[in-house]
């Protein structure tokens, strides 16, 4: 009897203690026998399903991909509650092994030692507002490069796709803040030069290769590895030459101007490499990322601006309107650039404009992965040590609890007494969140300010110009075609 009461007794404690893991079970989409829920994902769209999921399942769920236990997490107090609050848990990088062969997870992006914070300290003491304001010299110039091509498209009258001229932009900012170097606006095709090489990077990298969630087929992914390899060892050779000439033309200005040492991102990872502090894979494997970073987002965050501002002519005349009323008579009729630090407080309405493009078309739509270090709960659901966890920053941009109508692109909505800036989240959450950002917010607004200054934009074709993107490790803009006219 005594025997029969203590099984009784444990069967209970242990249907209490069932039912109430139960309850905390993290809800999510069934998956199927091996793949999980990769077979979901197939088609391109990934962002759209993580979202479908969303709203089925809530801001907290789980998914499988392959053998990978994966959970997404949504709306800002619940990413918040992550990657700010419990920062160290959720700050590794998940590594996905086929990326091993670009600098064997040893580069900023990638690292999960001592190294990443060693390489975010050089990059972030770089990117101070003191010396991006002294780099604004440059963009103003690039600026002015621009549109010296975009008169000739004005003055002829014809149509032309805009994406090459910024995405070449958005490169020789890049490449004037690493080398001092700029590229000429001749190749700007899509397959040639190092903006062709920057596509392959960012297309093989965009690559699901299903061996990094099912090991067993990885004799199958060895042509997908073996490109992502190529694409980025292209993109690496073409580093390693533009230091070399960077090295050559810094010793000639040390022995004859006696410029000051170490001024650079680049400056300073060639110290350290040179010292053995850091090796090849830090080093080249930081500068491709920091290109890749730096060139694609950017200059599809202006081209999606662009194709709104196209397609909405009333915010484009109050753009207009807003920078002539603001910037100084001289700056009015100049093909100078219009500057960042000085005309920001002046052009709200310009903020307001690329706020929204941040919000509607968030550069990273899932952000980069990330692995739990040990067992967190967030929003009462635990979430196990060694869980891939994203950020679903494309849902949580278009969550209509807090952005009303969000399909809409609506910059009103970030005028100061309706304001919810806290919930935009498209630079990331947390200790690995975007150090670029305001180098990326000058570059941004001083290109769109200089061109909506001096230019109408305007579509020739009865529909409106696409603005649905495509799915990468950035949201891509697509091909968009557009007609100039000078203001002035």
């Amino acid at each position: 009897m005594n025997y029969l009461f203590i099984i009784l007794f444990i069967s209970i404690i242990f249907f209490i203690v069932k039912t109430k893991k139960e309850s905390c079970t993290i809800p999510g989409p069934k998956g199927k026998l091996i793949f999980g829920n990769l077979l979901d994902l197939k088609g391109g769209d990934i962002h759209l399903k993580f979202q479908e999921w969303y709203y089925k399942y809530g801001p907290i769920y789980k998914i499988k991909m392959g053998s990978v236990e994966t959970v997404v997490l949504t709306e800002y107090p619940t990413i918040k509650e992550a990657f700010v609050d419990n920062s160290l848990i959720f700050m590794q990088r998940y590594q996905r092994p086929s990326r091993r062969v670009i600098s064997n997870w040893e580069d900023l992006i990638n690292s999960n030692t001592e190294m990443h914070t060693h390489l975010k300290k050089i990059v972030i003491s770089e990117l101070t507002m003191s010396k991006l304001k002294k780099m604004e010299i440059n963009l103003k110039d690039e600026a002015k490069r621009l549109c010296s091509l975009l008169d000739k498209h004005a003055e002829s009258g014809e149509t032309f796709k805009i994406n090459n001229y910024i995405k070449m932009f958005s490169m020789n900012v890049i490449l004037r803040f690493l080398f001092g170097v700029t590229f000429p606006y001749n190749h700007l095709e899509d397959g040639i030069g190092l903006i062709g090489v920057v596509k392959n990077v960012f297309e093989s990298a965009a690559l699901p290769i299903v061996s990094d969630f099912i090991p067993m087929l990885a004799p199958l992914s060895k042509k997908q590895i073996d490109k992502v390899k190529y694409c980025t060892d292209q993109l690496g050779d073409h580093i390693k030459e533009q230091v070399e000439i960077y090295k050559k033309r810094k010793m000639i200005n040390d022995t004859f101007e006696k410029e000051d040492e170490n001024t650079t991102i680049l400056d300073k990872l060639l110290k350290d490499f040179e010292a053995g502090e850091i090796n090849e894979n830090n080093f080249i494997g930081t500068m491709i990322g920091l290109m890749t970073a730096g060139i694609d987002t950017s200059a599809n965050t202006i081209i999606f601006s662009i194709i709104e501002l196209t397609n909405h002519e009333k915010y484009q005349e109050e753009l207009y309107s807003e920078i002539r009323n603001s910037v100084s008579e001289s700056d009015q009729s100049s093909d100078e650039g219009i500057s960042y630090s000085e005309y920001k407080s002046s052009i709200p309405y310009l903020t307001n404009v690329i706020k929204e493009t941040f919000r509607k078309y968030p550069a990273a739509l899932l952000g980069l992965p990330h692995i739990t270090s040990q067992d967190c709960e967030i929003g009462g659901h635990t979430i196990k040590k060694g869980t891939q966890v994203i950020q679903n920053i494309y849902a949580t941009h278009r969550n209509k609890n807090v952005w009303e109508e969000p399909d809409r692109f609506i910059p009103s909505r970030f005028e100061k007494e309706f304001s919810t800036d806290k919930n935009l989240i498209h630079f990331a959450l947390g200790r690995r969140s975007c150090p670029g950002n305001t180098l990326a917010d000058s570059e941004i607004f001083t290109c769109l300010a200089t061109l909506f200054k001096k230019y109408k934009f305007t579509n020739t074709s009865p529909t409106p110009l696409n603005e649905v993107g495509k799915f990468g490790v950035s949201y891509i803009a697509p091909p968009t075609v557009v007609k100039v006219e000078k203001r002035y």
